[in-house]
């Protein structure tokens, strides 16, 4: 049994697994601080992994997933549960900061938001960090909303071990021309609920729906209508962060 600490979004826990790998996918984010929880995937949660991973690829010549693949999911899906308890909502989204003050960038898979996150680097350079490119942390601890980095990166691994003020969330929506508009509480509580991990357990997904209720009450939220033309990160920047 392999055992080691690691920290996120400000909350250090113990992971207990059987797989080097899953320590080594983890390596920016160890810590030696004492842990607030502890997980362990069992048997059980290798099993919802691989029926999942079978249904989704299903008639597809998917390669057969790894025991190492399948507890690193496990670990995944359990942190994102424990986390939830702790205040913290695991995202599908890409997030970054510019000057230190971070957005998301939020779509249904192959969309455009990495795409559209990378020409925010290529427009404003060194001004922008990679928080994280597909699946961020926001944390509503302590009386700030922060974006937070986690080692799940999506493909290109972008992801860095910081957390920054979250001011705005916006929706990507491909669009021959570049505009965006506000959107109501009511539609900000569905998109956010259709991007953030939702537990099984009935307790879990209670406390999902409470932090997406007080996130979306406290961060303004937009839909952006764009093409990958440099005005449509200028448009995005001046309304998301007002400069």
């Amino acid at each position: 049994m392999i055992t080691f600490r690691a920290e996120l979004a400000g909350i250090p826990f113990e992971v207990r697994c059987r797989h080097e790998g899953s320590r080594t996918f983890m390596r920016d984010y160890l810590t030696e601080k004492p842990p607030v929880f502890q997980i362990e995937p069992a048997e059980p949660d290798l099993e919802k992994i691989r029926v999942n991973y079978e249904r989704l690829n299903a008639g597809e010549d998917a390669p057969e997933p790894t025991e190492s693949f399948l507890e690193r999911c496990a670990i995944h899906d359990l942190l994102a549960t424990a986390l939830a308890g702790h205040d913290v909502l695991l995202v599908h989204a890409s997030a970054l900061a510019l000057d230190g003050e971070a957005v998301l960038f939020t779509a249904p898979s192959g969309t455009g938001k990495s795409t559209h996150a990378a020409l925010w680097r290529r427009v404003y350079g060194d001004r922008v960090v990679m928080i994280n490119d597909d699946k961020p942390l926001i944390s509503l601890r302590g009386g700030v909303i922060t974006a937070c980095g986690s080692p799940w990166s999506g493909k290109h691994h972008l992801n860095m071990r910081a957390a920054y003020p979250l001011r705005a969330v916006a929706e990507i929506r491909r669009a021959p021309g570049n505009r965006i508009e506000a959107a109501s509480k009511a539609e900000a509580f569905d998109l956010l609920l259709r991007q953030a991990y939702r537990p099984d357990d009935p307790e879990g997904l209670k406390r999902v729906l409470e932090l997406d209720r007080q996130l979306t009450e406290r961060i303004p939220f937009y839909r952006l209508y764009c093409n990958m033309e440099p005005e449509a990160a200028v448009i995005a920047r001046e309304s998301l962060l007002g400069k």
